[in-house]
């Protein structure tokens, strides 16, 4: 009898006290490279240059390989989850990867549940991409933008010597 009390006093407490919320990721099952390839704004393979915390999630430099949708860039900043990132963890430096991106504000991420895997266990999926290659810019944003204004600088600075230069030499003459 005080089994069956136990017993039921630890039901009702179970009854009683139940959890309301349940986190877990909301995918159970990662998506084939079919669906991944719809879904998802950028699909690339990419180089890991660096990986940097910045507050709640890592901020990973990558110089992409080759582009499958959505990415013309040479390089991009991708924000990633610091404990999950592709399937097997977070984003390794040096390390090769195909990346299945999304795109907020803007800015790219490696959301959590995409398949970014690195390469060399991705060749199903690569298999799939054969065919869907888009080209890269000619130039990145980031090498034109300091080249140009470096090359600016630089022409300014001529300019400038020329010109005080000639005044120099101008009003330093006798007469």
């Amino acid at each position: 009898m005080r089994k069956t009390a136990v017993l039921l006093f630890t039901l009702m407490m179970a009854i009683l006290l139940k959890p309301t919320d349940v986190w877990a990721l909301s995918c159970a099952e990662i998506p084939s490279v079919e669906e991944a390839y719809e879904r998802y704004d950028g699909v690339v393979t990419a180089r890991v240059e660096s990986v940097q915390r910045s507050g709640d999630h890592n901020r990973v430099k990558l110089t992409v390989l080759q582009s499958y949708k959505g990415v013309t860039e040479h390089t991009l900043v991708v924000k990633e989850d610091p404990n999950w990132g592709a399937l097997d963890g977070p984003s390794e430096p040096g390390e090769e990867y195909l990346f299945f991106l999304s795109k907020t504000d803007g800015k790219w991420e490696n959301p959590l549940c995409s398949p970014s895997a690195k390469t060399s266990v991705a060749s199903v999926m690569l298999g799939y991409l054969q065919g869907k290659e888009i080209p890269l810019s000619e130039e990145t944003h980031e090498n034109s933008s300091t080249t140009g204004s470096a090359d600016g600088w630089i022409a300014a600075l001529v300019i400038g010597i020329v010109l005080t230069g000639a005044a120099w030499y101008r009003y330093k003459l006798p007469k």
